[in-house]
């Protein structure tokens, strides 16, 4: 079974719908961190069979809960997990990947371009110094982010 298969099941277990298009840029995301994993160690996770479903379809999990959401901070995104595939899957949502490691910040540019992500911004920064107007509020949350 392709990886493609193995995402579009697990998508199918979950009750969410995507198009093939969709299915395809989640499956080269995963390709993708694989790819750049067996240099630059983004993940302890090795297999991309497993990928599918500790990080892609884990990452998924939280759609039900960002319905009427326009905008999402995913904060120490490491090789873009959840924002990634929350932001193929919604492209009406603007995501943020916030990400102090250059190391991996220079991998999710190379997937935002690879990937056409239109709707992701990168900020290659500490949380502490994360400014954005898209997420002023932020600032009130510290206590629970830390």
């Amino acid at each position: 079974m392709t990886l493609e298969e193995q995402v579009g099941r697990g998508l199918v277990s979950m009750g969410i719908a995507v198009s093939p298009a969709q299915r395809a840029r989640l499956a080269a995301h995963l390709e993708l961190v694989a790819k750049w994993n067996r240099v630059h160690n983004l993940t302890a996770v090795r297999e991309t069979s497993q990928m599918v479903v500790l990080h892609l379809l884990d990452s998924l999990s939280i759609l039900p809960h960002l319905e009427g959401a326009r905008t999402l901070a995913d904060i120490g995104t490491g090789p873009g997990f959840p924002g990634i595939p929350v932001a193929i899957v919604r492209d009406d949502m603007t995501v943020t990947l916030v990400e102090s490691s250059h190391k991996k910040c220079a991998f999710l540019q190379q997937a935002k371009t690879e990937l056409a992500v239109g709707n992701v911004a990168i900020a290659c920064e500490r949380v502490e110094q994360f400014e954005s107007e898209l997420y002023s509020n932020i600032r009130g949350y510290r206590r629970i982010l830390f």
